[in-house]
């Protein structure tokens, strides 16, 4: 069973930003900014920042505050599991996999999985760990985005071939909570 999370919008409804939403679970929890800090390992002047929108949290960062909140991550930053955005690409999708069929959608899925492979073992070559300002316009990040962009394609053929929507989102939602209760327990040690 999926577990429905609040959604934050503000008094208008609109989209609350990461600070806002920091602000907003932190009071809900009846926390301070010097509190939420202390759990989180950083000053509390960082805190405010954040909710203020002066400055942006790394997902490292974000990481530890959810951690501190006691909240799945994606509250703060939710993700997009369609990664398509809006009904025509997903229409353009559903009408090429059904004109492929998954025979040959699942074995250009196995050939986009090896090229994105082999564009991320590039980038590792050629710039380390780096993710620096300077690498954000580079070669081998327009290659890695290329070629994810490909397998997130496929995977969506693949899922609406096997009309198994809602089973693959549950399997995204148990193993995004798993992998957050693995860096809970990682940091209890």
């Amino acid at each position: 069973m999926v577990r429905q999370e609040k959604n934050y919008t503000d008094h208008c409804g609109k989209s609350m930003t990461v600070g806002e939403k920091i602000q907003a679970i932190r009071k809900e929890k009846g926390l301070t900014q010097e509190e939420l800090g202390k759990r989180c390992g950083m000053e509390d002047s960082a805190i405010r920042r954040y909710e203020l929108g002066k400055a942006n949290p790394k997902i490292e960062t974000l990481q530890k505050v959810s951690i501190a909140l006691g909240i799945p991550i994606e509250r703060l930053i939710p993700f997009n599991i369609n990664c398509f955005p809006s009904e025509s690409q997903m229409q353009k999708c559903h009408n090429i996999a059904y004109h492929y069929g998954f025979k040959k959608q699942s074995m250009m899925m196995i050939e986009e999985c090896s090229e994105l492979q082999k564009a991320i073992c590039k980038w590792h070559r050629e710039r380390g760990d780096s993710l620096r300002s300077e690498s954000s316009d580079c070669k081998e990040r327009t290659a890695i985005i290329d070629e994810l962009a490909d397998v997130i394609i496929m995977a969506k053929q693949i899922t609406y071939l096997l009309s198994a929507e809602d089973e693959v989102s549950e399997q995204i939602e148990f193993k995004l909570d798993r992998q957050l209760r693995r860096m809970e327990e990682e940091n209890a040690d």
